[in-house]
């Protein structure tokens, strides 16, 4: 996930939305990344209840556990 977020030389933080650093593509490719490096599938619904770094947290969180 840092790779991708240190590409764009940004600082963000837990409660920033995504949307103000990447568009919906980015967040395609970003969801495909986490998919690929975590061994997870997020649905379409979880994807599009991704609005900040922290809901992005969350998630995979859960997915890791329930694996």
């Amino acid at each position: 996930m840092m790779n991708v977020l240190s590409v764009m030389d940004i600082e963000i933080q837990l409660e920033d939305r995504l949307k103000h650093y990447m568009d919906s593509m980015d967040k395609v490719e970003f969801v495909m990344m986490l998919e690929k490096e975590f061994n997870i599938l997020i649905s379409d619904k979880e994807i599009s209840e991704i609005d900040t770094l922290e809901d992005v947290l969350n998630l995979l969180n859960k997915k890791v556990d329930a694996n």
